[in-house]
């Protein structure tokens, strides 16, 4: 009561508006400087700062949902798709990109301020998107019309940013992870101990993941994996290049 307040808003500043002066008071000489206070409307609030990396965010998977679909839709006229058919397949492949941005919007904002986070969350979108178009890629391809009705229902129920990294759409195709995908796939591993219990399909798949490594999927600080040692093979240990296996 009998109390006179003044509140000032956030983000509020000093603004000089005059010279400076000196004067007499009674400890002495001071410098006095006009001051008045400003306020920046343009300026976030806290809450808009800490939400800055979040919106960043959102809005980079914005721009990568729209460039995946304009894709899509290119991708699926080449395919000779009716309009509602076309429009149909382009809805059904952007679904996870869609549940990922839903994820995200419903992700605290504090969150994105971790920067391993942030790194994590950013590599997950691009992901998102090549894996996008390379399984719609694969879905229509000359190979779908060659698969076992198990292995089609397996792709088209994975998750689009499976197929983003060629070792985790080998272990999609096979079904096994008695093989080392990721390790043939980016060069990583130069060789290998074959499971008796590959089947002929997984085998293929195999096969296809030897000659990603050979055929320069790998990175290029690892140029020295030119093949890659099977051993299991009735005892026998061969080296498998890109189009031949030498014993």
């Amino acid at each position: 009561p009998m109390e006179e307040e003044i509140v000032m808003p956030p983000l509020s500043n000093l603004e000089v508006v005059g010279d400076a002066r000196m004067e007499e008071s009674d400890q002495g000489l001071i410098m006095v400087i006009p001051l008045r206070i400003n306020v920046n409307l343009k300026s976030l609030t806290m809450d808009e700062l800490r939400e800055r990396r979040k919106l960043l965010h959102l809005s980079m998977m914005g721009n990568l949902q729209q460039e995946a679909q304009r894709d899509l839709m290119e991708a699926a006229s080449t395919q000779q798709l009716g309009g509602d058919k076309r429009e149909e397949t382009v809805r059904g492949m952007m679904a996870d990109f869609n549940k990922m941005m839903d994820k995200v919007k419903d992700t605290d904002a504090d969150e994105f301020n971790n920067d391993e986070y942030y790194k994590s969350a950013m590599t997950s979108a691009l992901d998102m998107k090549r894996g996008t178009l390379r399984k719609f890629e694969h879905l229509h391809s000359e190979k779908m019309q060659q698969v076992l009705p198990e292995v089609q229902q397996r792709i088209e129920e994975s998750n689009c940013q499976d197929w983003a990294r060629d070792g985790t759409v080998f272990r999609i195709i096979s079904n096994t992870n008695a093989f080392p995908w990721e390790a043939v796939a980016e060069g990583k591993l130069t060789e290998v101990e074959l499971p008796l219990t590959l089947t002929r399909e997984q085998a293929a798949v195999a096969w296809e993941a030897i000659k990603a490594n050979v055929e320069g999927h790998r990175p290029q600080d690892t140029p020295e994996v030119k093949y890659v040692m099977i051993s299991g093979l009735g005892g026998k240990t061969a080296k498998i290049k890109a189009r031949e296996a030498i014993p």
